[in-house]
């Protein structure tokens, strides 16, 4: 052995790349836990239903990360799709995160995501693409950062909200659903 580390179930150690021949399933989030020092999150990419979130927080995860690549193939949004997860995880495993990558345009859809239980949102590296080649450097990226920070605050005023802490679904949730007709 080269190392003291051994390979996770099902990966090939013969395999000239190991690790691109490794298939992920939820069993190796507590293989991870062993060689990953306690300080330090295990984070789970690419979950895409409550189902997958529970699963990975039950194993062991810290955090589950939702993209919205993952739901081009399902007609949800990934704003709702935070919610559904959110809430489920709040009830069963609430030190367990959630964090939203993509889905997120404006100021308000930040605010959004973390009202109804996103801890971190991420912007979506197309949006970082557009915002780098709108000026041709970084201008255009500052530019689109400072939009979306004010945004945000704007966002916040609205919502009677100090601080990113004080966002909270009572506050945002009626404001955001459609009203039904009477």
């Amino acid at each position: 052995r080269l190392n003291r580390f051994s390979m996770p179930p099902r990966c090939q150690e013969n395999s000239p790349a190991p690790w691109t021949s490794c298939k992920f399933s939820f069993h190796m989030i507590p293989y991870l836990r062993e060689y990953v020092k306690r300080d330090l999150k295990i984070v789970i990419r690419g979950i895409t239903s409550v189902d997958d979130a529970l699963t990975a927080a039950e194993k062991g995860a810290n955090a589950v990360w939702i993209s919205e690549k993952a739901h081009l193939r399902s007609a949800a949004s990934p704003i709702s799709t935070v919610h559904n997860i959110a809430q489920t995880l709040a009830s069963l495993h609430p030190s367990c995160e959630v964090i939203l990558q993509g889905g997120a345009r404006r100021g308000i859809d930040v605010l959004k995501a973390v009202a109804l239980g996103a801890k971190a949102v991420c912007v979506d590296t197309d949006l970082l693409m557009w915002g780098l080649c709108r000026d041709g450097n970084s201008k255009g990226l500052q530019d689109l950062l400072s939009m979306l920070n004010e945004e945000l605050k704007l966002a916040m005023v609205l919502t009677h909200s100090r601080c990113i802490a004080e966002v909270k679904a009572n506050r945002v949730v009626e404001w955001i659903q459609p009203k039904s007709h009477q």
